[in-house]
């Protein structure tokens, strides 16, 4: 394939050489753009979308060509009227898919005529359709012809030969945020990566990746921008809808690979995803709290109960207390304390009641004789409760 042509001096060389019409070159004459715009589209469209589905080429606008060999340029065609742009834009809006390579080189003959070189390269995400025409063609016998079925297929299955590096999604986080989400899928870099979001998003305006692009994007290499939140986008009638251009440079494909990522997030509206996880993660947090206060209000009860069978100092946990605990949790009673021996901050503690008390209730229970209704100050309730969790010398000797 030779290169295509930059200067007026390359295109003359051609002519000089007598370079052939070919697989890969096609000559057309400046007189194409003379005709109405339908026609000029549905050449465009044929000629550019069959050098895509063949090997890849070009076709130079300004050559006149007699039996496949070029003889002169003609005067070129009138760059004000069909400015280079306006090709460009003519060939994408009737191309589809969108071509991965295409390249206009505009070539001065005059200060109001130009010369036209189209180069296209082959694609791999193909087969690429006239819009114009509603057909797919092929470069054949020195131009454009009609696809059959099976060449269609041929061009198809060019995709399972190069898989797809990166790849743009969206991703609802925790049913509530919604995330771009841009990944290299690859086993190797994409290089050259740049993207281009349509309509902008005022979210991603400073996303680097984004709006620059980067040399080189890692295999396994994943990126996450936060769009916003799922209940002011993810809605029926006005839901956030936009397209993601990717393109890059991979190694194993001759030409840049361009993929579009179109998203429009009322699809998502009353699906599993929006049916938030953190709605579930919520009622199950709910519903353990509830185990988790009810079991608290159990430890409380129980702690209530251990305030008075703490040892004698009220800081050590000796074995009795431990069997007192275990009662506790059983649904049993305490093990009473043997008051004989105990100090008087002991009955201070267990029964809650003042130190002079407390005081008596350690001298009977050391040195007292009879019962303990006959100590002149302990009220019933004091006797009641001393009872209820001490041994005194006088219940052994009664029973």
């Amino acid at each position: 394939m030779i290169l295509p042509p930059r200067t007026l001096m390359e295109l003359n060389d051609l002519i000089t050489n007598q370079v052939e019409e070919s697989l890969h070159l096609d000559y057309k004459e400046s007189r194409t753009f003379t005709k109405g715009l339908d026609a000029i589209r549905k050449d465009l469209a044929k000629d550019v979308s069959a050098f895509a589905n063949s090997d890849g080429g070009m076709v130079i606008y300004g050559v006149i060509e007699q039996g496949r060999r070029p003889t002169a340029l003609d005067g070129g065609i009138d760059h004000q009227e069909w400015p280079a742009e306006r090709l460009e834009n003519i060939i994408t809006a009737n191309v589809a898919p969108r071509l991965n390579k295409l390249d206009i080189v505009q070539i001065s003959a005059s200060d109001t005529h130009s010369y036209y070189v189209i180069e296209v390269g082959k694609s791999f995400r193909g087969p690429h359709q006239s819009s114009v025409e509603k057909r797919y063609f092929k470069r054949w016998n020195f131009k454009a012809e009609p696809m059959e079925d099976y060449e269609v297929r041929d061009v198809m299955n060019r995709r399972d030969l190069v898989s797809p590096l990166v790849t743009v999604d969206i991703d609802i986080r925790w049913g509530v945020i919604v995330d771009l989400v841009i990944r290299n899928i690859g086993d190797i870099p994409a290089e050259d990566v740049r993207f281009v979001i349509s309509p902008p998003l005022e979210k991603l305006a400073k996303a680097k990746l984004l709006t620059d692009g980067t040399l080189f994007l890692p295999p396994g290499k994943i990126f996450r921008y936060a769009i916003g939140s799922a209940q002011k986008h993810v809605t029926k009638d006005d839901a956030l809808h936009f397209e993601v251009e990717a393109s890059y440079v991979n190694r194993h494909v001759p030409t840049r690979v361009v993929e579009k990522f179109r998203f429009d997030l009322s699809d998502y509206f009353w699906s599993a995803i929006v049916d938030s996880d953190v709605e579930r993660l919520s009622s199950k947090l709910v519903e353990t709290l509830n185990k988790l206060i009810g079991e608290l209000a159990k430890t409380n009860k129980q702690l209530d109960a251990m305030s008075t069978i703490a040892g004698g100092t009220g800081l050590d946990v000796s074995v009795r207390t431990l069997r007192n605990f275990a009662a506790l949790q059983s649904g049993g009673s305490i093990e009473r304390l043997a008051a004989h021996g105990l100090p008087w901050t002991a009955f201070a503690e267990v029964l809650g009641i003042d130190y002079q008390t407390a005081i008596s209730l350690s001298l009977f229970a050391e040195y007292g004789e009879g019962k303990l209704e006959d100590v002149s100050d302990l009220a019933p309730e004091v006797i009641a409760k001393a009872r209820e969790y001490f041994i005194f010398d006088e219940d052994n000797s009664s029973g």
